[in-house]
C-alpha cells in the first residue's frame, strides 16, 4: 500500500533562503495565492518568503489571500492518483481558510472522473502555519513507514488532540483584523489595552490567551503556556519549534529562554512564515510550538 501526502503551502514549512523540506518527507503541496491589487501569486511558486517579505515594504497595497482552486486541488490528485494507492490531502483549518471546502468538491470530481481512482482522504487540520506544517511531517513519516491511508489518518487525528499547541504574538492587530480572523471588537478591545497579545487556536479558531505588558513578558508567557500543557515529567519527549516572520532579531532571546527554563526540552527548528499566513499577522510575527512525541 502506497500513501502519498499533500498539503497546502499554508504549512509553512519553509527554512532561512528560500528553502523548505517538503521535498524531504516527499510531501507533495497546492500553493495557496497571495494576492497584491491586481497581481496574483501563487506562493511558492510565483513569490517565494523574502519576496513577500520585501514585497510588503515597498507598495502600499495591503495584501490578500486565497486558497487553492478546486482545479489547482483536482491536479494535484489525478497526478498522483497514477502512481499512488492512497493519497491523503491535509488542509489549513476550514474555520480560517476555504481550502478544504475546495478540496471536498475536488475529491468528488476525481473520484467521478476517474474510475480506477486512488483512494483520498481529506483532513481538516483544525491548525495553521508550521503547527499545521508538523502534524503533515508526521503523517510522512508514518507513510513511510508503511501504514495504510486510513491508518495514518486514525493515528493523526487521535495524536494532534493532546500532543500540538502552538502560541503565538504579533506586533499589531489591525492585520489580524483587516484580514478577517479577528473580530472587530476583540480588534478594538487589544488596541485599546495596548497591551502586547498571546493567542493560540482552539478547535481551529484564533482565539486571545491573554494580554500582557511588554514583549520579553510576552515571549515568557508564550513559552510558559505552551509548556504547561505537558507534565513536567514528560519534557524529555518534548520537542519546541519556532515559527517567525519579520522577527529574526528576538529568535535566540526566545530560545536561550527556553532552554532555561526547560533544560530537558530538545530543540526544533527555526521556521519562515510564508505569505499566506503573514498576510494576515503582519510583521513582527513569533509563533512557539511545542509537541510530544515528534521527531524530524
Amino acid at each position: 500500500m502506497t500513501v502519498k501526502i499533500l498539503c497546502d503551502t499554508s504549512a509553512d514549512l519553509n527554512l532561512p533562503t528560500d528553502q523548505t523540506i517538503y521535498d524531504k518527507y516527499n510531501i507533495g503541496t497546492f500553493p495557496m495565492h497571495v494576492i497584491f491589487g491586481t497581481n496574483d501569486y501563487r506562493e511558492l511558486v510565483d513569490i517565494k518568503t523574502s519576496e513577500f517579505r520585501k514585497k510588503i515594504y515597498e507598495t502600499d497595497v495591503h495584501p490578500t489571500t486565497s486558497q487553492p482552486t478546486q482545479f489547482d486541488i483536482l491536479t494535484q490528485f489525478e497526478k498522483f492518483g497514477k502512481d499512488y494507492d492512497e493519497i491523503i490531502s491535509f488542509h489549513i483549518s476550514s474555520k480560517l481558510s476555504g481550502s478544504y471546502a475546495n478540496a471536498k468538491i475536488a475529491k468528488k470530481m476525481y473520484e467521478k472522473s476517474n474510475k480506477e481512482h486512488a483512494k483520498v482522504y481529506l483532513v481538516d487540520s483544525l491548525l495553521a502555519s508550521s503547527a499545521f506544517g508538523l502534524v503533515v511531517i508526521k503523517a510522512a513519516k508514518l507513510a513511510e513507514e508503511g501504514l495504510s491511508g486510513q491508518e495514518i489518518v486514525d493515528k493523526i487525528n487521535d495524536w494532534k488532540k493532546n500532543n500540538i499547541v502552538v502560541y503565538f504574538t504579533v506586533e499589531n492587530l489591525e492585520w489580524l483584523y483587516r484580514g478577517g480572523r479577528l473580530s472587530k471588537t476583540k480588534y478594538y478591545l487589544g488596541s485599546m489595552l495596548n497591551k502586547k497579545p498571546v493567542l493560540t487556536l482552539v478547535d481551529g479558531e484564533i482565539v486571545s490567551a491573554k494580554t500582557v505588558t511588554g514583549i520579553e513578558k510576552t515571549f515568557d508567557t508564550i513559552i510558559d503556556l505552551a509548556f504547561k500543557r505537558f507534565p513536567e515529567v514528560e519534557q524529555e519527549r518534548i520537542m519546541y519549534n519556532i515559527i517567525e516572520f519579520d522577527y529574526k532579531d528576538v529568535v535566540d532571546d526566545v530560545i536561550q529562554k527556553t532552554k532555561n527554563k526547560y533544560p530537558n526540552a530538545k530543540e526544533g527548528k527555526v521556521f519562515e512564515m510564508g505569505g499566506t499566513i503573514a498576510a494576515h499577522t503582519g510583521p513582527k510575527t513569533l509563533g512557539f510550538i511545542v509537541t510530544k512525541d515528534f521527531e524530524f
